[in-house]
């Protein structure tokens, strides 16, 4: 096992953050996880107004870190992946 570090900064009223399809986040702030050595997913879904910004981040081990940041468009949604391996 190996701990990861998840960071949210978002002004968005509605995020969901998951690893490996297991929802580890639904609000800004640090989460730290115990992850098995292997390929792993993290997922994201973010929903708010027209100018909400968002960061998501992997902040360690260094060896993976991470970044996505995003302003919300007309359509106030962003989602997507992100593959790593610890």
């Amino acid at each position: 096992m190996e701990k990861v570090t998840i960071e949210l900064k978002s002004s968005a009223d509605f995020n969901i953050i998951r690893i490996d399809d297991v929802e580890v986040m639904r609000a800004p702030g640090i989460r730290v996880v115990d992850l098995e050595k292997g390929n792993h997913v993290l997922t994201w879904q973010i929903k708010g107004q027209m100018g909400d910004t968002y960061d998501l981040q992997i902040t360690s081990p260094s060896r993976l870190a991470y970044t996505r940041k995003a302003t919300l468009d007309h359509n106030g949604l962003d989602f997507g992946f992100h593959s790593f391996t610890v």
